[in-house]
């Protein structure tokens, strides 16, 4: 996980795939990750009022997904399988093994992933 962090209403940008993605993150040693997907057609700034509450047990990291918030999108990337790829891609880019997924509405449940996480919606 990133050495720094970020919260929603100061979030950070990244290239993953060639894409500029906006996510923030929550370090905290030692503790499991949660990566939580931003909500469709929403953004981060949907997981605000649970922040703060869940940044003392856990690592977190919560990203728009291509296309929505503040993330660039890209067509290929609009398929349930393709989506769920980029998640493991965008753990992959800030060095996440295994992580707990989080995803209101629709998010988790429109995006395939693989064993290496661990399904909440």
């Amino acid at each position: 996980m990133s050495d720094g962090s970020s919260s929603p209403n100061k979030p950070a940008f990244m290239k993953v795939d060639g894409l500029e993605v906006r996510y923030a993150t929550s370090a905290k040693v030692g503790a499991p990750t949660v990566v939580m997907i931003g909500p469709w057609p929403e953004s981060i700034h949907a997981y605000l009022p649970m922040w703060d509450a869940l940044a003392t047990d856990f690592s977190l990291i919560a990203f728009d997904l291509p296309g929505y918030g503040g993330s660039e999108g890209r067509t290929d990337l609009m398929s349930p399988h393709s989506m769920g790829g980029f998640v493991i891609e965008l753990a992959d880019a800030i060095s996440v093994d295994r992580f707990h997924g989080i995803g209101p509405d629709i998010g988790v449940r429109r995006c395939s992933l693989p064993r290496r996480c661990i399904l909440r919606a």
